[in-house]
């Protein structure tokens, strides 16, 4: 979940709330006396500390007072180091209270001032509080991604250590929290951190070195996770300068705590997981802790793996009542916990229940982020401002995001029947249907990751051609403009064709069957199939077609559907096939009750034991072939609904041999 991130403010906020309410008050009224005697930057100074008491207010209104006070004193004394720096406080206090409107309403006057005047660290703050604003509150992820993009761009452009520290810690905050991509998340933190050690030690790189650890955690690296934590570690004490009463020390040594009983549970070394737990509990019974929330899950997850149902249960209430557990994502997780401390506590029926409500509600929050997605790409087209030639590619725009709420409809309804039927089964199978359904949870996970990864490809190319070939800054030749836009035009084709394929497999889906009242002549449609390959190959392969039937044999079926299934066939064949030949045979059993139709081919073949994985959805064998994996998955259904079967021929290795087998008479 969301962990806002512990900037300046914030760590003056922790240090002036040792003091008591009442030295405060004096304190503020002894600093508005000396006011009236002072001038120029000792005054500025005095306002500045008024501020900082200001903070153990939590009252938004008398903070923005006093950070509003010292910009107008600067703005007198024609200060622009002060008038920048309470410029930057001003957004702190936005962003802390979650001050959306605000923040976009001043975000660019603020960053043109402090960039006019070169006061980057300011710069670089308040450009990370707009892009995580912009990314975890208002959860515009591509829009924040962009944004990050161009501040790391920037920053590199005028060597500004800090502002590629910054830049990479939020990109990698994005990959690891919403593209799940652990990989790039864990190359950004390390890269942030390197940054880092380069410079005086900053309460900032403990968030890093937190996001650091959880993409290592994902990733089972516990190896790598305990030597980070070491470095952690020995960060908190350069940060501190080893004074362990340091009040920034113990909060943050609790959420390495919390990290460690995460690591040592997974790694089932229970007996260290334990010592952590204890410490954790005294550090929280404290009230030395940032996240309180981290802290309890952790510990109610130790519970489970020692199955102190008890225990978790209470843990688990304090989740509840963290201040963190308040968002969407916390809510869904607890409710998660309760699940599973139901099915501990052999309550089958209960925790059936709340399973149900929790895959309503997954359902409807994955149609929300689709749907936020496509008008977040809406919102981005609109900000570019294209010319006469991108006309064309404008449109086939406005056709994908069509396109990709048809492929969210067919998502919620392929996945919502799915969960429906599963909660029908008996009490006795509900364990059973619990792992099913975490399952569907994963796939519909892995499945948008994966309509995002084949989309965002073409899209990313059509719309750099689009802006070279657009932009006025591009001196192009035509060759080259007319090289752009087939690309263009190729790139649009293959999101046609990704979006066809998910239409056709809704169709096949909800079609009960078909009608089987048509006279098919099969050698003629066997061999319409051939030369329609043949044209696609272009005499890459050579093709063939056998046949044991006579040219005037007949099968009632549905000429149609069997052309699908024949195309599909054939495609597969082509894809896998680099060069040799194709053979396509028909005949008919001894019994002469049912017609085979075969296509083999000579090239990588099917591994053995994945004869059947192949017909399931999004399956490839080589991921790295251009396709989603639906073909054959059509093609079995088509089969089955016509009354037949199609299978792989196991006996058959020159390649793969695909059967479709049809019965004469239904």
């Amino acid at each position: 979940m969301r962990m806002r991130t512990k900037l300046q403010p914030l760590l003056i906020f922790l240090l002036a709330a040792l003091w008591l309410p009442v030295a405060a008050q004096q304190s503020v009224d002894s600093l508005r006396r000396q006011l009236a005697q002072q001038k120029g930057e000792e005054k500025l100074e005095t306002l500045h500390q008024i501020y900082i008491e200001s903070l153990r207010d939590e009252d938004v209104a008398i903070r923005l007072r006093a950070v509003n006070a010292m910009i107008d004193e600067a703005r007198r004394q024609r200060n622009t180091d002060y008038e920048g720096k309470a410029m930057a406080l001003k957004i702190s206090v936005f962003y802390c209270y979650v001050m959306i409107d605000s923040i976009n309403e001043q975000k660019e006057t603020t960053m043109d001032f402090l960039a006019k005047y070169e006061q980057w660290e300011d710069y670089y703050e308040v450009a990370l509080q707009s892009i995580q604003t912009t990314a975890f509150d208002e959860g515009h992820y591509m829009m924040a991604l962009r944004d990050c993009q161009h501040l790391y761009d920037f920053a590199r452009q005028h060597n500004h250590p800090i502002g590629l520290a910054y830049a990479s810690f939020v990109l990698g905050d994005i990959y690891s929290k919403y593209y799940h991509d652990y990989k790039e998340a864990t190359r950004l933190f390390e890269q942030s951190l390197s940054y880092f050690r380069r410079m005086e030690p900053r309460d900032l790189v403990v968030d890093v070195y937190s996001g650091y650890l959880s993409v290592l955690e994902y990733q089972k690296r516990f190896d790598d996770e305990e030597r980070v934590i070491g470095e952690l570690l020995n960060y908190l004490d350069r940060l501190c300068d080893g004074n362990k009463n340091d009040p920034i020390y113990m909060p943050n040594l609790g959420e390495v705590r919390a990290t460690q009983v995460w690591m040592e549970t997974k790694r089932g070394n229970l007996r260290a997981a334990a010592r952590y737990v204890a410490e954790l509990k005294q550090l929280l019974n404290r009230g030395q802790i940032y996240y309180y929330y981290n802290a309890c899950k952790a510990i109610a997850n130790y519970y489970f793996s020692i199955r102190d149902y008890q225990q978790a249960e209470v843990y688990i209430r304090e989740m509840s009542n963290a201040p963190e557990g308040n968002s969407r994502t916390a809510r869904t997780e607890i409710r998660r916990f309760r699940a599973n401390l139901l099915r501990g506590q052999g309550r089958f029926e209960a925790a059936a229940a709340l399973l149900d409500s929790l895959l309503v509600e997954s359902d409807t929050a994955i149609n929300l982020q689709l749907q936020t997605q496509l008008n977040e790409m809406t919102t981005l087209y609109r900000l570019d401002d294209l010319r006469m030639e991108q006309q064309k590619a404008k449109t086939r725009y406005i056709v994908i995001m069509a396109a990709l709420a048809f492929v969210a409809l067919v998502v919620f309804i392929i996945f919502r029947s799915r969960a429906a039927r599963r909660l029908k089964l008996k009490n006795d199978e509900l364990a059973v249907a619990l792992d099913h359904a975490q399952e569907s949870d994963r796939m519909k996970s892995a499945f948008i990751r994966h309509i995002s990864h084949e989309i965002r490809t073409p899209l990313n190319i059509i719309t750099g051609f689009a802006q070279v070939v657009s932009s006025p800054e591009f001196e192009v030749t035509e060759e080259d403009r007319s090289k752009m836009l087939n690309d263009i035009s190729h790139n649009t084709q293959e999101i046609t064709n990704f979006v066809n394929a998910l239409i056709e497999l809704s169709e096949s889906e909800s079609r009960a069957k078909y009608a089987l009242d048509e006279p098919v002549v099969i050698n003629r449609l066997c061999r319409d199939a051939l030369s329609e390959a043949q044209n696609e190959c272009g005499g890459r392969l050579q093709m063939s077609f056998e046949t044991a039937l006579t040219d005037d044999f007949v099968l009632n079926s549905n000429g149609s559907a069997i052309s699908k299934i024949l195309r599909q066939l054939f495609k597969n064949a082509m894809k896998f096939t680099a060069n040799g030949s194709v053979v396509l045979r028909a005949s008919l059993d001894k019994s002469a009750s049912e017609v085979s139709v075969s296509v083999e081919d000579t090239g990588v073949g099917i591994p053995a034991g994945q004869e059947e994985k192949v017909f399931e959805q999004f399956y490839k064998v080589d991921t790295f072939k251009q396709g989603i994996g639906l073909g054959l998955t059509m093609a079995r259904q088509i089969a089955v609904r016509l009354g037949g079967t199609l299978v792989v021929d196991p006996a058959y290795t020159d390649g793969a041999r695909l059967v479709l087998t049809l019965p004469v008479t239904v």
